[in-house]
């Protein structure tokens, strides 16, 4: 899995950034047809939701993990 972060704000989304990620084509697929019967069930799987519930669950993982706050981290630019 590949991945980079586009620091240009979008339009009227200024409190928001967006990441653009590579994944396996199975893992791809899988997730549509996740989507495809969770809309079967009259719900929705939409992908910024598990990417942001994705994210928050390694936050918080990282940061029990080793005792630190991500406010503390350094501050570097994101290159990766």
């Amino acid at each position: 899995m590949t991945g980079r972060t586009d620091d240009r704000p979008d339009g009227d989304m200024a409190d928001s950034r967006q990441i653009s990620v590579r994944v396996d084509n199975a893992l791809a697929q899988r997730f549509l047809a996740a989507r495809r019967i969770c809309e079967a069930h009259g719900k929705s799987l939409p992908l910024a939701e598990v990417v942001r519930v994705g994210m928050e669950a390694a936050i918080r993982e990282v940061e029990t993990t080793f005792g630190e706050t991500v406010d503390a981290a350094p501050d570097t630019p994101d290159t990766k």
